[in-house]
């Protein structure tokens, strides 16, 4: 793991961690890093959901809307974390 970080801190160029005997802190840069990292990770989860939105939209165009009560097709879409959805004919 230390190679890694060291390898980071170059990237980066600047140390991420102010490293004591018995303790280590993230410094300024370590911290803006973190920061992006956790957005990051945001952006990702957020990029699944849209994904698995889409999939189920495409489900659920491909039920006959005659026999389909809307109300449960805006359960699933709801569930998926769509908030409007719209009927396609």
């Amino acid at each position: 793991m230390s190679q890694s970080i060291k390898k980071l801190e170059d990237e980066v160029g600047a140390p991420l961690f102010a490293r004591g005997v018995h303790e280590v802190a993230l410094t300024d840069a370590g911290r803006v890093l973190a920061d992006y990292a956790r957005r990051m990770v945001g952006l990702r989860d957020e990029a699944n959901v849209s994904a698995s939105a889409r999939e189920l939209i495409k489900i659920v165009r491909a039920f006959d809307w005659g026999r389909v009560q809307p109300r449960i097709a805006r359960g699933r879409a709801q569930a998926a974390g769509v908030s409007q959805l719209r009927v396609v004919r």
